[in-house]
């Protein structure tokens, strides 16, 4: 039985949704945030059809029912409501067919009648919601988002603008990928001249030390690749001035977080940063013991900084993703990651 002190409890360390977390203490992780996936096509099959008896939508109601906070990520994919892309996944993200273009961009309006309506009907079911986030990873065009930053941009502010007149829930972007954001960092001290610094930072962020000449090549061809360009144009395209809270995912070394989340604050102003996604890449931990002990360092540095809520990234995702996975791609819990886990979210909670 829950007592009154167990739903007071708002630990700031979370995690994704698995199916087999009912292995871990409950007692030490309610109230925590969890993240999960609403997908426009599950949640609204038709157009004006809303689904609330589908596997998405029944967890969200599980969760909230068991003292739970989910953080939905909200997932423009829909077979009727979503453009077709011949150059991403078919699995990524794509703007509504009815996104207005042609219109300028500004704040409190809506640039699509049909996701308005889908963003509506969600907050109207669950109007006790804390946080929305607005898709995945906006910055990846293959595997995460199939249109332009103008089309995402158009959709936040479309999303912020139905949200508001219902919730009070915080609306968040869909989180910078963390390995761009590093090579923006990097960028920022290069072009200021600053070599000790950027030496500095590469080797904090991501364990390697490089020489100034090697490391000015490497960063001319991470600014090439996609994912770090488009990462480039949706920091400076203002994005941050529409959202309540500013997201960011991150995989990589603990000591680079302080120099990531300096560079996001210049440009967030006031607002609060929160961080949906963040894990430990394989190359960076050998074992799950190595990963737990990244992660405890990981866990304080949030604290440390203010950033709230942080999400850990529960599954082992693609290969070489994330060495800090709680559970296995059949279900069985990783021991060391999972105590620490819990362990994490217990002591965010007493803070």
């Amino acid at each position: 039985m829950r007592t009154a002190r167990d739903l007071d409890r708002h630990p700031t360390i979370g995690f994704f949704h698995f199916s087999t977390q009912d292995q871990l203490d409950r007692q030490a992780i309610v109230g925590c945030p969890v993240r999960v996936g609403l997908e426009w096509g599950q949640i609204e099959p038709e157009p004006g059809r809303f689904d609330w008896n589908g596997r998405q939508a029944r967890l969200v109601d599980e969760l909230l029912g068991a003292h739970f906070r989910p953080m939905p990520a909200l997932r423009c994919r829909s077979a009727w409501a979503t453009e077709p892309s011949d150059t991403a996944r078919a699995s990524a993200s794509g703007p509504p067919k009815d996104l207005k273009r042609s219109t300028a961009l500004q704040s409190g309006s809506s640039y699509s009648a049909s996701y308005a309506r889908f963003v509506t009907a969600v907050v109207q079911r669950w109007p006790s919601l804390e946080w929305l986030v607005i898709d995945n990873e906006p910055n990846d065009p293959r595997d995460q988002w199939s249109g332009t930053v103008d089309d995402y941009l158009r959709l936040v502010v479309t999303a912020c603008t139905a949200a508001r007149e219902h919730t009070g829930a915080s609306i968040c972007d869909g989180g910078l990928q963390g390995d761009a954001l590093t090579w923006i960092v990097i960028s920022q001290h290069v072009e200021r001249e600053q070599r000790e610094r950027a030496l500095a930072y590469h080797a904090a962020a991501l364990g390697e030390q490089l020489t100034w000449p090697d490391l000015r090549k490497r960063l001319k061809r991470k600014r090439s690749r996609p994912a770090v360009s488009r990462a480039v144009e949706l920091t400076d395209s203002g994005l941050y001035q529409y959202v309540d809270a500013v997201n960011f995912h991150h995989y990589q070394l603990p000591a680079g977080l302080a120099g990531m989340v300096e560079m996001l604050r210049s440009r967030a102003g006031d607002r609060p940063l929160v961080c949906n996604e963040f894990g430990i890449k394989e190359q960076f931990a050998e074992t799950a013991a190595e990963a737990a002990r990244l992660m405890t360092l990981k866990c304080d540095e949030f604290s440390a900084l203010g950033v709230a809520p942080a999400l850990w990234f529960t599954r082992p995702g693609e290969e070489g993703n994330n060495r800090a996975a709680v559970v296995t791609a059949d279900g069985q819990l990783v021991r060391e990651t999972a105590m620490t886990l819990v362990q994490a979210v217990a002591e965010s909670a007493a803070r």
